[in-house]
């Protein structure tokens, strides 16, 4: 019915997306803290983190712009959320390449608020919020089997604008795609058993993966040590280097996410 009114040019239906598992307490353990500085110069970028809120460690304040929530604001808990543990990974994984030092900041955008779950549209309205402040790369630690039009639409329309999206390939295992990482302009990461150093046995796998990276992050918070496993930290650990690596080498997003998906490609027999 809404097709056919006058100015309505297509209806989709808007799909859940379940909120990622967050992290958790590890009994005895002990992780390095992240001592990344942010570096002022005029190479800055900007990494838009499209997840749950963000509690900002106050030592790493200067790292972080301020949160654009597409829903209500979450609650602060004791505990870290997985838009905490994402933000914490990516900028652990900044510092090793950077050496310690980067003109990069973290844009998070809260696409869940209160609930347990986001849907394809606030998800959508995640990027595009996140493009509108400014980011030039884009972390996805979530995901849904089904193909959403609106999803693919936005997603096609930053990356014709030079923005580079990364995203997690899910945790069921299967070969089914998964999105937004099957989109063809995304970079669709899985995770890595660091044991073997092959593909995680929860982690999926197909066609439409383009490279792994280590399925397991250690992050502290409130003096205590938490650990996340997934593709979600696969894909986190991904945009920072990506971002570390432009920043560092003065070449572009893109540049940078072909030479990078090129080698993976190769290293996974694709």
């Amino acid at each position: 019915m809404l097709g056919t009114i006058d100015g309505v040019q297509s209806v989709d239906y808007n799909y859940q997306i379940p909120m990622p598992e967050s992290p958790l307490p590890v009994q005895a353990g002990m992780v390095s803290p992240i001592l990344l500085k942010h570096r002022v110069d005029s190479s800055s970028l900007v990494i838009g983190l499209v997840d749950t809120s963000v509690q900002v460690p106050s030592e790493l304040q200067n790292l972080f712009l301020p949160s654009v929530d597409v829903l209500p604001a979450r609650t602060e808990a004791e505990t870290p959320t997985h838009g905490t543990a994402m933000a914490l990974t990516l900028l652990r994984a900044l510092g090793i390449v950077t050496g310690g030092e980067a003109s990069v900041k973290i844009l998070p955008v809260n696409v869940f608020g209160e609930s347990q779950m986001s849907t394809t549209f606030d998800v959508a309205a995640g990027i595009a919020a996140a493009v509108n402040n400014g980011a030039q790369i884009i972390n996805l630690s979530l995901g849904t089997p089904v193909d959403s039009p609106v999803l693919k639409g936005v997603v096609e329309e930053v990356t014709r604008q030079g923005v580079v999206i990364v995203a997690a390939a899910g945790n069921e295992p299967t070969t089914v795609p998964v999105y937004p990482a099957a989109y063809s302009s995304v970079v669709a990461v899985t995770a890595l058993d660091p044991a073997t150093g092959t593909v995680a046995p929860y982690a999926n796998r197909g066609d439409f993966v383009d490279m792994a990276a280590p399925g397991i992050s250690a992050v502290p918070y409130g003096g205590k040590v938490y650990v996340v496993v997934g593709t979600s930290p696969a894909a986190a650990y991904v945009t920072g280097l990506l971002a570390g690596l432009a920043n560092k080498s003065g070449q572009s997003l893109s540049e940078v996410k072909e030479q990078v998906v090129k080698t993976a490609t190769a290293i996974l027999g694709k």
